[in-house]
């Protein structure tokens, strides 16, 4: 009984997190046998086509990281994509002038410069550009199979009602013209930039399409921030499979995170790795936290209530924590497009949805307890509910790290941070649909919610982890003593 106990301990995440989502997934291939018949020709195409752009980025980012001296993988790789949408935002004077086509050569060519100038070994650059060759290379030869969207089911409206049309605008002409011509006044156009890019380095077609191929390597992105996390090896192997299973057995989050062109994938990546790596580089006053801080500030234009987050975060940490100037450079994207929303539009507005908002009002109603519609609260459960394995990470996700701050020393860690982020996110969406979206249907705020779904996984990855390494620490004393 003692062995088995023991065992328990030393497996939780096998345990709580794999065997339960698996169960799930072999209960419902059982139930519905149309999982199996998705195993076709097609998705082997799509299938080996990830395989070889993963190795192609595994390859580059690796490099990026090794040369650069960043000392994380999936930090390097926001680094690199964001870095396209930095050039275009920040030097939208010259970049409106440019096609997306050009700047993209631009951006380009100023990283192989870097690596140039940081003396790559000609092995490691032959390895880079032969893996994105041969990526390329199937990408073109099997074209007409990877962009076959016959079968593909679009869940959402506000993907040909918005989000195509943003990144085809940023694809077939520039940032500038995508910015200006916004059929949603206020959105960041970062996510959409990204979507756009991924096309752009992938197959490089004359026009935007959608290719649900690109979208998936949101997921080989998620493993590259596993494997960069401080837990035992066997445990970033379950996570990643955990994640896997997890997501191929709900295909409603599957779509939002890594097989469409919604926001929610690509905004919670990014949020999840700059939340991961947030004490550290505030602790870290030196110039190479400069990049992290500016980056991190360009989610402020990228989706609702993740932009109200960063932009607290960074204001926070400059009123009140003031352990690193470089955070400064956190609030640089965002004042950067307001000054040239001034000068070439004839609004300023910076955040989307806010029209019919009057902040005082919201302010003492919220204040006073007026006019507001409680139920909603409830409501917004139910809605989130409905998903019970995506329920069942976030409460998890509560309770081992409420568990984890009263057991440990109670400072103020990553773990802290997380969970107040997750809480106030999920605050943010209950004030929306508690005063001025009292009658708005509920699915969105499932969305608003998840966008704090890498944060909630990658935590409960590391609160699990802890718990068993604590557990053998424990074992091992009493065998010493």
């Amino acid at each position: 009984m003692k062995y088995i106990v023991e065992q328990t301990k030393e497996n939780l995440l096998i345990l709580i997190l794999f065997i339960p989502l698996t169960v799930n997934l072999l209960f419902n291939i059982v139930s519905d046998f149309s999982i199996i018949d998705n195993l076709s020709i097609e998705n082997l195409i799509n299938l080996i086509s990830f395989a070889l752009g993963s190795i192609f980025y595994l390859s580059l980012f690796s490099k990026l990281n090794e040369y650069l001296n960043i000392g994380s993988i999936s930090l390097t790789a926001t680094y690199f994509l964001i870095s396209y949408f930095l050039f275009d935002s920040l030097l939208l004077f010259v970049s409106k002038e440019l096609l997306f086509s050009t700047s993209f050569f631009i951006v380009s060519a100023i990283w192989i410069f870097v690596l140039l100038f940081k003396k790559i070994k000609s092995m490691d650059l032959i390895r880079i550009a032969s893996s994105y060759f041969l990526f390329r290379f199937f990408n073109n030869r099997f074209f007409n199979v990877l962009s076959n969207n016959g079968t593909y089911e679009e869940l959402n409206t506000d993907v040909p009602g918005q989000w195509k049309e943003l990144a085809t605008m940023i694809y077939n002409e520039n940032y500038f013209f995508s910015w200006i011509n916004n059929p949603l006044s206020g959105q960041g156009l970062l996510i959409s930039y990204i979507q756009s890019l991924l096309l752009k380095i992938n197959f490089n077609h004359e026009s935007f399409i959608f290719i649900k191929t690109n979208y998936n390597f949101l997921l080989f992105f998620t493993f590259l921030l596993i494997f960069d996390l401080k837990i035992q090896k066997k445990n970033k192997i379950i996570s990643c499979v955990g994640l896997t299973v997890f997501l191929i057995n709900n295909e409603w989050l599957y779509y939002l995170l890594a097989n469409s062109l919604m926001l929610e994938g690509i905004v919670s990546f990014f949020f999840g790795v700059y939340v991961y790596y947030y004490l550290f580089y505030l602790r870290k006053n030196t110039i190479h936290s400069l990049f992290f801080f500016l980056c991190f500030g360009s989610l402020i234009l990228s989706k609702n209530f993740v932009s109200l987050l960063v932009l607290g975060i960074v204001i926070l940490s400059l009123l009140f924590i003031r352990k690193n100037k470089y955070v400064i450079f956190g609030i640089i994207p965002y004042f950067t497009s307001l000054i040239y929303e001034s000068v070439y539009t004839s609004e300023v507005k910076s955040w989307a949805h806010t029209d019919e908002i009057n902040f005082e009002s919201l302010f003492f109603d919220l204040l006073l307890f007026r006019d507001l519609k409680i139920v909603n609260v409830i409501n917004i459960i139910n809605e989130f509910l409905i998903d019970k394995p995506t329920s069942y990470l976030f409460i998890l996700f509560f309770l081992s790290s409420v568990f984890s701050f009263l057991k440990t020393n109670k400072k103020f860690d990553y773990i802290c941070l997380s969970l107040l982020i997750v809480f106030i996110n999920y605050l943010l969406v209950n004030v929306l649909y508690i005063s001025y979206w009292q009658d708005m249907e509920y699915k969105s705020s499932y969305r608003y919610i998840v966008n704090t779904f890498h944060i909630v996984f990658i935590t409960l990855c590391i609160n699990l982890n802890n718990f068993e390494v604590l557990s053998k620490n424990k074992q091992n004393s009493f065998k010493i003593l």
